[in-house]
């Protein structure tokens, strides 16, 4: 008889924290869904678009982001303009 109880009890326990486990995963989901997702970060300095322009080595290299001009990347002979990274293409970007 006294392994009975013992074990009613254990299950008890075990059921208990299962429900629990159950219950915060529950309110969890339903929190993640109504909760409004905030709207995207916006850049704290503007996006400067650069020209469309044919660059020697030299001019390219003003285009690196640190002298206000924008960004832009050079691969393979065809250059693009990365200005909407700044993060990621930016002068502060191996930091």
């Amino acid at each position: 008889m006294s392994e009975a109880v013992e074990e009613s009890y254990f299950d008890a326990i075990v059921s208990s924290f299962l429900w629990a486990v159950v219950i915060v995963a529950i309110f969890t989901f339903v929190k993640r869904i109504l909760t409004p997702t905030p709207p995207p970060a916006k850049p704290s300095t503007p996006i400067i678009k650069v020209p469309k322009q044919d660059m020697s080595l030299e001019t390219l290299l003003e285009y690196d982001g640190s002298h206000g001009k924008g960004i832009c990347v050079a691969i393979k002979g065809d250059i693009f303009d990365v200005s909407s990274r700044p993060g990621f293409y930016g002068p502060l970007s191996l930091l």
